[in-house]
């Protein structure tokens, strides 16, 4: 004896696998990494008008400061007037696509304006770079981007 195909029982075909469906979609994505640009995120917005005003301050000589990618070492170099007047000031190395790299260190310019990092510190791919220091009472910010090959 031969069953018929009922329209009931092509609902039910859809139903159950549209939900095995779901549920595939939903474990997937419970196992996606998901990074911040940074985990106090919140915080930050709350201070974003500060960054831009030191952002503002540094305007004028920020494209004056360079990154230098070797393969032995990442040389950051500041303009000399500015760095012999840098009161304190950190690096912020940012790793856009994974958040367990990000890294800060102590911004500790030499006479000639210019700071050495181990490249070793560094995996291939792109960073970002934020420098912030105090010189003359006033704050200042720049960002930039590098690749390490």
């Amino acid at each position: 004896m031969k069953k018929k195909f009922s329209w009931g029982t092509g609902i039910l075909i859809f139903i159950i696998v549209f939900i095995l469906l779901n549920g595939v979609v939903i474990l997937f994505s419970l196992n996606q990494k998901i990074d911040l640009v940074t985990n106090n995120y919140y915080e930050k917005e709350l201070k974003y008008q500060q960054d831009i005003d030191k952002q503002q301050n540094a305007l004028p000589f920020a494209d004056s400061i360079l990154i230098t990618v070797d393969k032995a070492v990442i040389q950051i170099t500041f303009p000399v007037d500015h760095a012999n007047q840098i009161e304190s000031g950190k690096a912020f190395f940012y790793r856009p696509s994974d958040l367990k790299l990000d890294f800060q260190a102590e911004l500790k310019l030499n006479q000639n304006g210019e700071q050495l990092f181990d490249a070793k510190s560094f995996i291939k791919g792109l960073w970002k770079a934020t420098f912030e220091w105090e010189e003359n009472k006033r704050e200042y910010q720049v960002t930039k981007s590098f690749y390490v090959d």
